[in-house]
């Protein structure tokens, strides 16, 4: 069994100029070390190399011996600064996940790009008995899983059996564009 460690960026925005893992490939007991293709870091933590050991304490040294250049740029951590038309943008147009196609002003995007697409605010607020002004905010929530969260990949001859702490399966075999269907084997 291999034991996988994460690399994750020590900025919140910028570019990897360089990932050095020459230190992390020669240790003792190191299988193999992944690097990511992406260069452009959009938020602290993001994984940018991994390595996989004999151990999770060899996986751990390997891993602190990645080094990883960058150069950072400007960004922001507060939402209502990052919805500003100046704000630092997170992807630019090129890369927007959301394509060409989704009108933008700045990092919101939306068909209406971020305008509302009925109505006349102003007037509501004018012609309106009582108005109300505030900003709330909701947390972030998410389910809880009492698992940790993992995977075991197994190789027997030419298949494939992975076992993943996961509600979607298929996800996992879609994944990694090197496992196809008549490979994936078992996901569950």
């Amino acid at each position: 069994m291999l034991y996988g460690r994460m690399v994750g960026t020590e900025i919140a925005a910028g570019e990897i100029v360089s990932i050095d893992t020459s230190k992390a490939e020669a240790l003792p007991g190191v299988k193999a070390v992944w690097t990511a293709d992406s260069r452009i870091v959009r938020f602290a933590g993001q994984d940018v190399a991994a390595v996989a050991a004999v151990s999770p304490e060899v996986a751990m040294d390997a891993a602190r011996l990645v080094k990883v250049t960058y150069k950072e740029r400007p960004f922001t951590h507060e939402l209502r600064a990052a919805m500003k038309d100046d704000a630092p943008l997170v992807y630019d147009l090129d890369r927007s996940p959301v394509g060409r196609d989704v009108p933008r002003r700045g990092n919101v995007a939306s068909p209406t790009g971020g305008q509302a697409g009925r109505g006349d605010v102003e007037k509501g607020f004018a012609e309106a008995e009582v108005v109300h002004e505030g900003t709330y905010y909701c947390a972030v929530h998410t389910h809880s899983c009492l698992e940790t969260h993992g995977v075991v990949a197994s190789w027997e001859g030419d298949q494939l059996t992975v076992y993943a702490s996961t509600q979607g399966i298929f996800a996992v075999r879609r994944a990694s564009p090197r496992l196809s269907a008549s490979t994936a084997g078992t996901c569950g």
